[in-house]
């Protein structure tokens, strides 16, 4: 290719130096060749039924689309489908992350809500049933609420009032909770709220309780209402195993709440 800038005698001899005239003349002999093809192209774009592009169109509809680094960068900012109605955790932080789906009625499940602090979900609910009677030390059922399943996390806050009579009594009510869909026994109940009378007063005495601290946290444990069926029951006892008793409408007023809260 050193002899494209001679200029001298045309070659004639496969051994000769081929000069750029010749070269020329030879590229354009050939067909096809750059021009044949281009005005090939611009017989096929111009026609009737344009079959073909031109460079500089191809060059200019190129030019309306995004690089690959920019698609990659907009996919970042897409929520995957996996974490819909999930969390997930941040293998290095520890984090936890995930997207709220929607339910029927397109609102987002409040299983799904964060725990952002105590706040009032459900209730009020007055007693599923209500007994009376006497008792001397043995813990008596005087109330119950069947609440069942609900669709939340929660804490139970239980409110009530009542009037029990005593002979030198000290009357205690407890207010526990059981994972249960039958009358569970006292032992198997876990107490939320309590409240007592006065001590060696043979008379009425007025029993208001209210929300106790578990025998784990200082206030009632977080429980998961998906799969607790909440049964809560008030049961009368005498500190000192003295004779306590209620009777047809001694319970002023109860009501069961479930709230939000922070373990």
């Amino acid at each position: 290719m050193s002899g494209l800038s001679y200029v001298g005698a045309t070659a004639t001899n496969p051994k000769d130096i081929v000069n750029r005239g010749k070269l020329t003349a030879l590229l354009a002999a050939i067909t096809p060749n750059q021009a044949t093809v281009s005005t090939q192209i611009n017989a096929l774009v111009a026609g009737a039924n344009p079959t073909y592009a031109t460079k500089a169109y191809v060059d200019s509809q190129d030019a309306t689309f995004a690089l690959p680094s920019y698609y990659h960068a907009q996919d970042l900012l897409n929520i995957p489908t996996a974490v819909v109605g999930t969390t997930v955790e941040d293998a290095i932080t520890g984090d936890y992350h995930g997207v709220a789906s929607l339910d029927a009625s397109t609102k987002i499940p409040a299983a799904m809500l964060p725990t952002v602090g105590a706040g009032f979900l459900l209730g009020p609910w007055g007693t599923t049933s209500t007994a009376t009677g006497s008792t001397a030390g043995t813990p008596m059922r005087i109330a119950d609420w069947n609440l069942g399943l609900h669709n939340v996390q929660f804490q139970p806050w239980m409110f009530l009032l009542a009037f029990v009579t005593g002979t030198n009594a000290h009357p205690i009510i407890e207010i526990r909770m059981a994972d249960a869909t039958t009358p569970p026994i006292y032992d198997d109940m876990t107490l939320v709220a309590q409240g007592m009378g006065r001590s060696y007063y043979n008379d009425y005495h007025p029993v208001a309780v209210i929300p106790a601290p578990d025998a784990t946290s200082e206030t009632p444990s977080l429980h998961d209402g998906t799969t607790y069926n909440i049964w809560l029951t008030a049961w009368l006892y005498d500190l000192n195993a003295s004779s306590v008793s209620i009777s047809t409408g001694g319970i002023a007023s109860a009501a069961a709440f479930l709230w939000r809260g922070q373990e």
